[in-house]
C-alpha cells in the first residue's frame, strides 16, 4: 500500500494501529485520526497444519499467529517511523522489509517514538476457534488417530486453532440446523424451538465454520483431551498424553481468534468492564459482542438474552 505524505504523519498527532489476521498472514498498518495511512502495511506469514488422512481439517497455532502479529506490528511501527522522519529512515525501512525485526539504534528509537503516539488498536481476524488449557497453554485440536507433517518434523508449536475453512463439523452443523428447522415447524422436542429462536439471528442456518458446531465436534471426538472425559469414536493413545495440552481435565477455554488476540494484547492491564459478553468478564477475559453474537449464538438483550 502507498505511504501517506500528509503533514499529520510527521506531527505528534495520535495514531491508530490496525491489525488484520487472514488465512495465511498477519498484517498491520498505522493510520491518523483522519484515516490517512502512515508508512506501509507490513505482512508476516502464518503456517497451516494439515492432519493426515483428514482432507477437511485445517489447523493453525495461536503462538505462530501471535508471532506473525508481533512481527507485522513491529514492521508497521518501523515503517511509520521512517515515513514520519523519526530516527533513522533507512534503518526503519529496512526493519519493516525484514518482517519487523528491529535490532536497535536509531531505527529502534524511531519505532519507540511512534509507539508512544499510538492511542488505540483494532483487531480483525478469521472465524477460527482457539483452544487453551491451564495457564493459557495451547491444547491440540489434531485428532488422536493422526498427526501433522509439522508435528512429525519436530515442530514445537501446538496446533490449537481450528481454522475457519476447517469443515470437520459439517455433520454437527447439519444436526443443529435440523433442530432449528424442526423448531420452526412447531416441534419442541430436545429444545428445537430454542435452537430455532437463536438461528433466526444468523439467517436460520449455521455454517460448519461457526464456533458452535466446532465445539460440538471437539466435545464428541476430543472430549478426554479438552474436557477430561471419555472420547467418542476414537481410540485413546496413552503414548500421546505427554504432548503439551493433552492431559485430561485441562479446563479448556475457547476463543474466537479476534477475541483471543485482543485478550493476548491486553491481558493483565485491568481495562475493560462488565461481566457479560461485550466486555471483560470475571476472569479478565475480553469477549466482543459482535463475535459472540454472530459466531457463538449469544443473544443480547434483557428478554431471552444470554447463552
Amino acid at each position: 500500500m502507498p505511504s501517506s505524505s500528509s503533514s499529520s504523519s510527521s506531527s505528534a498527532s495520535p495514531l491508530y494501529l490496525g491489525i488484520d489476521v487472514g488465512t495465511g498472514s498477519a498484517r498491520a498498518a498505522l493510520f491518523t485520526g483522519e484515516g490517512a495511512q502512515v508508512g506501509e502495511a507490513v505482512a508476516c506469514p502464518i503456517r497451516i497444519y494439515k492432519p493426515k488422512s483428514y482432507p477437511l481439517l485445517y489447523q493453525q497455532s495461536s503462538e505462530d499467529i501471535w508471532r506473525g502479529v508481533c512481527g507485522a506490528v513491529r514492521g508497521a511501527l518501523a515503517s511509520g517511523a521512517a515515513a514520519a522522519g523519526v530516527g533513522s529512515g533507512a534503518g526503519s525501512a529496512a526493519a519493516a522489509s525484514d518482517g519487523g525485526r528491529i535490532e536497535g539504534g536509531e531505527g529502534r528509537s524511531g519505532a519507540d517514538e511512534i509507539t508512544k503516539r499510538v492511542v488505540a488498536l483494532a483487531i480483525d481476524a478469521t472465524c477460527s476457534l482457539v483452544v487453551l488449557g491451564e495457564d493459557d497453554r495451547p491444547v491440540s485440536v489434531t485428532p488422536t488417530d493422526t498427526t501433522t507433517v509439522e508435528e512429525e518434523g519436530g515442530e514445537e508449536d501446538v496446533p490449537n486453532v481450528v481454522l475457519w475453512l476447517d469443515h470437520r463439523a459439517t455433520g454437527e452443523a447439519a444436526e443443529i440446523n435440523a433442530k432449528g428447522q424442526a423448531g420452526r415447524e412447531g416441534s419442541d422436542g430436545a429444545g428445537e424451538k430454542a435452537v430455532a429462536d437463536r438461528l433466526r439471528f444468523v439467517g436460520d442456518n449455521l455454517s460448519p465454520e461457526n464456533e458452535v458446531p466446532k465445539l460440538l465436534w471437539l466435545k464428541r471426538h476430543l472430549k478426554e483431551r479438552v474436557w477430561g472425559g471419555e472420547e467418542e469414536g476414537e481410540e485413546k493413545d496413552k503414548g500421546k498424553k505427554a504432548r503439551e495440552g493433552e492431559t485430561g481435565g485441562c479446563k479448556a477455554r475457547f476463543w474466537d481468534l479476534a477475541d483471543y488476540l485482543s485478550y493476548r494484547a491486553t491481558k493483565g492491564e485491568g481495562r475493560g468492564g462488565g461481566g457479560k459478553a461485550g466486555g471483560r468478564d470475571e476472569a479478565g477475559e475480553i469477549r466482543s459482542l459482535c463475535c459472540v453474537a454472530s459466531k457463538w449464538m449469544y443473544a443480547h438483550g434483557e428478554d431471552g438474552g444470554g447463552w
